[in-house]
């Protein structure tokens, strides 16, 4: 059997504590089979574990930042803006109260799907709603 000048094949045998590769070669006629011991615990432990340690939290904190504190602090705002005005209703009773003005009948689950919507990306739409509602009432009676 003969190796062609380019590298054969090359096998990997674990330790414990290092990698072997072996690799053979032809190189006129002459078969040099070479081993090379190359210690993978250090450049684990120096690189790789790190990276993963910080990619998994940067990935995590970014999760929870985005499906729970972000919706937490938009919550709020929507809440303070209601109270500044002395508004005395919750962000889904004035969307209930909206749509039955409108003469539509939404369920509750399409009202939470609304409200979260509005809190994360329209906030003053509450406002604009209460003041829909507000002149309904005026100037519907």
């Amino acid at each position: 059997m003969e190796f062609p000048n380019e590298l054969v094949f090359i096998l990997f045998h674990l330790h414990p504590n290092s990698i072997k590769i072996k690799y053979a070669s032809n190189s006129e006629n002459r078969r040099t089979i070479k081993y090379q011991n190359i210690v993978l615990i250090s450049m684990v432990s120096i690189i790789i574990i790190p990276i993963l340690i910080v990619s998994v939290i940067g990935l995590s904190g970014y999760l929870a930042y985005r499906f729970f504190i972000y919706d937490l602090y938009c919550k709020r705002s929507v809440n303070r803006s209601l109270q500044k005005y002395n508004i005395k209703k919750t962000p889904s009773e004035i969307i209930k109260e909206y749509y039955a003005n409108k003469g539509e009948q939404i369920s509750h689950q399409e009202i939470q799907n609304l409200e979260k919507n509005y809190r994360q990306n329209e906030p003053d739409q509450f406002l604009a709603m209460y003041d829909a509602i507000r002149d309904n009432q005026k100037y519907g009676e």
